[in-house]
């Protein structure tokens, strides 16, 4: 985690761009979770 973290700080201008791209990969990865634990 922390790893993580320190490759944010370290992509530096990109952060805020990264930072909602990975947010929106997390949201859409949640909302297939969910789906796919309905569907079975």
């Amino acid at each position: 985690m922390k790893k993580i973290l320190f490759f944010y700080k370290k992509v530096g201008i990109f952060g805020e761009e990264w930072g909602k791209m990975v947010n929106d990969v997390q949201v859409a990865y949640c909302m297939l979770k969910r789906r796919w634990s309905y569907g079975s």
